[in-house]
């Protein structure tokens, strides 16, 4: 690429990059996509794993700065230091032009982006969760940090209208999107993995339901399990599948509570999977599932369903109302409302007329342009242009 075809030079700063979960897939996306568009882009992010270096990545810049995730860590002096250099070594070696910043709750991040803002870069802030302010320690503590975050940020953004609540009056909402050619429930690859799936498994004549989502206690796969304890009174046969990047404390209690419900030959935990394995055991599911108690901004598993044309039932937390109508395009339920998550679940369970206007409902939702990345980059790159004047062809 020559120096006259660059269009800017983006700095992305986030706690998380690449596979895992929705931010994690949301900066990797968005940083592609705008290399992809003629953009210079560096990505600032944290990681466990010791051995990721510095490095080119398919068009970008990728700077890890290794960092355990959690709360206590945040506060470490000595990872604030390495986030504040690297910070400062990227703004001082490469001409950046702004910065696009994704973790608004995470202390090493804010004060790497805080020194980007003392050397003058703007800082287009993106909400990704739909936090409130709580009366835990960390809840304040995160919250308040936000709520610094977004008043010195020039520009604001969020990807749904919850997750951008709190963030003041000029919040451009750039949705979430989800790949509508990976999740094609009609690709022939897909279809032949899905079978290869339910074989391997011994799932067929059972009800699949299916939860891709980190393996934490936030994420309610407990609930789940307590809910098919229900339906396995009423003699359903049903299977439990959770996919996602694993708390191993989490899955010993997950493992424990299915054994005391009868259910340990129920549950499947795949763990971890690429993005790129998901179409194939969303396929072999009946039903996707997110008991969430976390704050969503708009769950990309919502978003995922509607695209393989499968039913999606969640607790209404954070932003997922924001993409699920209860009753039209999918089923939400009251927080930690397990008798109704059972009978939600049940009623899925019957394949009747409703719950196929369920997923015709939602296939003509997910068809919109607004939750396509294409859609999503178009509107971010509006905001970005208020800070870059990139050379005219």
């Amino acid at each position: 690429m020559s120096l006259s075809s660059v269009r800017g030079s983006i700095l992305f700063i986030s706690h998380v990059y690449g596979e895992g979960g929705g931010q994690y897939l949301n900066v990797r996306n968005w940083a592609l996509g705008f290399a992809a568009r003629g953009y210079r882009v560096h990505v600032l992010y944290n990681t466990q794993d010791r051995n990721e270096k510095e490095r080119m990545d398919g068009g970008l810049h990728l700077f890890p700065v290794q960092h355990k995730w959690s709360a206590p860590a945040d506060i470490s002096p000595l990872i604030n230091f390495r986030m504040i250099s690297a910070a400062r070594h990227l703004v001082s070696s490469y001409e950046i032009d702004l910065v696009s910043f994704h973790s608004l709750y995470r202390l090493p991040a804010s004060l790497a982006a805080w020194s980007c803002k003392l050397s003058g870069l703007p800082i287009v802030a993106t909400s990704h969760v739909a936090r409130t302010w709580g009366l835990d320690p960390i809840d304040l503590g995160a919250m308040t940090l936000g709520w610094i975050n977004t008043r010195l940020a020039d520009a604001r953004t969020a990807i749904g209208p919850m997750a951008g609540a709190f963030m003041g009056d000029d919040v451009s909402i750039i949705w979430n999107s989800v790949d509508r050619v990976l999740f094609d429930p009609e690709n022939r690859g897909t279809i032949e993995k899905a079978a290869d799936f339910r074989k391997e498994f011994d799932l067929e004549g059972k009800t699949v339901i299916l939860c891709p989502a980190r393996i934490t206690l936030s994420k309610g796969q407990m609930d789940l399990i307590k809910a098919a304890a229900e339906l396995k009174i009423r003699e359903k046969n049903i299977t439990l599948v959770f996919a996602g990047r694993e708390d191993a404390k989490y899955v010993l209690k997950l493992k424990k509570a299915a054994f005391e419900y009868g259910l340990s030959e129920d549950l499947i935990i795949l763990g971890m999977r690429l993005q790129k394995e998901m179409p194939a055991i969303y396929q072999a599911a009946d039903i996707i599932a997110l008991p969430s108690h976390h704050a969503e901004g708009i769950p990309a598993v919502a978003l995922e369903a509607f695209a393989m044309r499968k039913p999606f039932i969640g607790y209404d937390s954070g932003g997922t109302k924001d993409v699920v109508r209860n009753g039209e395009n999918g089923l939400l339920i009251k927080e930690y409302d397990i008798p109704s998550l059972a009978e939600g679940l049940l009623n899925l369970m019957g394949n009747g007329p409703a719950g196929d206007r369920i997923i015709e409902a939602a296939s003509r939702d997910i068809a919109s342009d607004t939750f396509t990345l294409e859609g999503v980059l178009d509107r971010l790159e509006e905001v970005f242009l208020r800070f870059i004047n990139f050379p005219k062809e």
